[in-house]
């Protein structure tokens, strides 16, 4: 089952809500177990690995296949900078209202869109029998150099078990802007440092 408009805008509207700001795992935790509770609710045989619980939690979303095929993986993280001083705002930046037909709040383009956007595509590749994995789901403290970017997103435990066909890193590129990118890299072996 794919995941429709409705679905997505409720999907984003939900992680918007959460105060996921780097540092503080609780609300990441709880970003991370909407994704994989969308996934489960709409696709059988899923396999979540990872370390919920920890300091800096991540998780590894797969599905069958064999361990040695190569995996199309989107790479995403669920924690946003600190809002600052609200008042300074113009609106609740935690409120996820729309606006003109436009969905308002904290991390809406960077990055919890993207992470909305990789998801519908995961399932579409799970339904479609595609090895593939989502993201780590995590962030480690402030945001990397583009350039360091894949070694942010999985732990080295996991890059010796999965080979990555392909990685997709969807992310904002001009935050006032709000235009979201998706960085396509081979393999994320080769990424240069």
């Amino acid at each position: 089952m794919t995941l429709d408009p409705a679905a997505a805008v409720g999907m984003l509207t939900e992680l918007v809500t959460q105060r996921t700001v780097s540092g503080d795992p609780k609300p990441q935790r709880s970003a991370m177990d909407a994704v994989v509770s969308v996934l489960n609710a709409r696709t059988a045989a899923i396999t979540v690995d990872g370390d919920r619980d920890g300091p800096h939690p991540w998780l590894l979303i797969t599905n069958d296949a064999h361990p040695k095929a190569q995996r199309l993986m989107f790479a995403c993280h669920v924690d946003t900078v600190p809002a600052g001083d609200l008042s300074n705002w113009q609106f609740d930046p935690f409120a996820a209202d729309v606006e003109n037909g436009v969905l308002r709040g904290r991390g809406t383009s960077d990055m919890k869109a993207g992470l909305v956007a990789a998801t519908a595509a995961v399932l579409d590749a799970f339904e479609g029998g595609v090895p593939a994995a989502r993201s780590a789901l995590l962030r480690r403290g402030t945001p990397s150099p583009s350039a360091r970017w894949a070694r942010s997103w999985y732990p080295k435990q996991q890059a010796t078990e999965y080979t990555w066909g392909i990685a997709v890193r969807c992310g904002s590129i001009s935050p006032p802007k709000a235009l979201l990118h998706m960085a396509v890299h081979p393999s994320a072996a080769k990424v240069p440092s």
